[in-house]
This record gives structure tokens, C-alpha cells and sequence, in this order.
């Protein structure tokens, strides 16, 4: 037992110390899986697609702007995996959050996660170790959403107009249900969304293209995990 509280101390410091992260940096991160979630189908699109979304918070109304991207892809064991990556910009202090991952599918699905890499800003990218991946990619039982149609509505962005089919998703939380509409049209790379309103926070399409190419260029390094054990030399 004690060994089991030790590791998530290790786990908690290296998330908010290593990768210096918290959900006052990047509003909408959920625990620490680190990645946001979005609703619709989820479709693998050719390398150097991306999407870019603007997130607004009616609590406080802050602004964050995020860019999905297909980057790269990958052959192993006659098996493709694509680097999929997320980069969170926050208008108002400048500041860019980079999440690069290595996936064998839908990326919401933790499970496909091969790897993980985060960069800050100047900061060097750091990859997650080996330990604290297993535990992100561990089993997880999570109820499907409920989804309900609406209909069809057109909505102006500054990418055009878009004829979508409106559903209204509701999902069990560990905070109670959650009702979230979305806004989709075929047209619309990864998911499809064209804006998603949910509790407390509109997600509104500014814009998508070809031509994506990765922002972590370095090698990154992968810390140790405090409390993982250290193999002798």
C-alpha cells in the first residue's frame, strides 16, 4: 500500500513539476491523461492535415486557441502509427504548450497511446517514461455517451459556412453528467467539429489545411519517475 501512495506522489510531482502543467495553464485538461477531449468521430486523415479551434470560458472569458495536427507517420511490425499532436496557445500570456503523441488509432483511447511528448514554450520536449506510460494506457472502463440527434443548422466561421447535423452528447462524469452539443460536417479534418458548447465552455472552429509539420524538432528527454526503481550499472 505504501509503495502504491509513494508511486502517485511520484506521479503527481512529475506531471506538475517536470512537465510544470496544471489546469490553470491549459483550462479543459482533464486529470492526468493531459489530453482534451473532443466529441464526434474521430478519422485518421492523411499526414499534414490539422484543425485549429478557439476555446472560449464563460466563467472568467478566457481565450485559448488549439491546433490539432497529423505530423508524421510511422511503420512497425507491418503496424502504422501516427504522431498526433496538440498545440495549446494562450493569447493573453503568450504561452505555448506542445503535446506530441504516438498513436495507433483514435487518440482519445488511451490505450493507443505509444508515446508521449511534451514541450513548453522554449523549454527542452520531455517524453514520459516507460512506467508512467503503462499507467496512462492501463485498462479504463468508461460508459459510452448518449447521443441524441437534433438536426441539421448551418453556422458561419471564418473558414465559411457549414451546413452540420447537431447532437447533443451526454456523458457520465465523476462529477455528475454532462451535457455537451456539438456542431459537425463531414468536411471538417479528425472529428468532423465544426463548435461544441459543454458546461461552462464554447469550442468554435477557426480555421483547417495541409502542410502541418511537427513544432518539436529536438530529440526529447525522458526524466526518471520518482519512486520507479533505477536498474543498477
Amino acid at each position: 500500500m505504501f509503495k502504491k501512495v509513494f508511486l502517485l506522489v511520484g506521479v503527481l510531482a512529475f506531471l506538475f513539476l517536470t512537465f510544470n502543467l496544471s489546469s490553470a495553464q491549459m483550462p479543459g485538461m482533464p486529470g492526468s491523461s493531459l489530453i482534451p477531449k473532443m466529441y464526434g468521430e474521430f478519422k485518421m486523415p492523411p499526414v499534414g492535415t490539422w484543425v485549429k479551434y478557439k476555446s472560449t470560458y464563460s466563467r472568467n472569458g478566457k481565450v485559448n486557441e488549439i491546433k490539432y495536427a497529423i505530423v508524421g507517420k510511422e511503420t512497425s511490425g507491418g503496424k502504422e502509427f501516427y504522431w498526433y499532436e496538440l498545440e495549446f496557445f494562450d493569447p493573453e500570456k503568450k504561452d505555448v504548450t506542445v503535446l506530441k503523441m504516438l498513436v495507433s488509432g483514435n487518440p482519445d483511447e488511451q490505450k493507443n497511446l505509444k508515446r508521449f511528448i511534451v514541450k513548453r514554450n522554449k523549454e527542452q520536449a520531455k517524453e514520459l517514461p516507460d512506467m508512467l506510460m503503462q499507467m496512462m494506457t492501463g485498462p479504463k472502463e468508461s460508459k459510452a455517451p448518449q447521443i441524441k440527434e437534433i438536426g441539421k443548422e448551418t453556422l458561419k466561421t471564418p473558414s465559411g459556412e457549414f451546413l452540420c447535423a447537431r447532437k447533443e452528447y451526454t456523458v457520465e462524469t465523476k462529477s455528475g453528467t454532462q451535457k455537451v452539443d456539438v456542431w459537425a460536417n463531414s468536411k471538417i479534418p479528425i472529428y468532423g467539429a465544426v463548435k461544441m458548447v459543454s458546461e461552462g465552455k464554447t469550442t468554435e472552429l477557426l480555421g483547417y489545411g495541409t502542410g502541418a509539420v511537427t513544432a518539436i524538432t529536438e530529440e526529447p528527454t525522458k526524466p526518471q519517475l520518482p519512486g520507479a526503481p533505477t536498474v543498477p550499472k
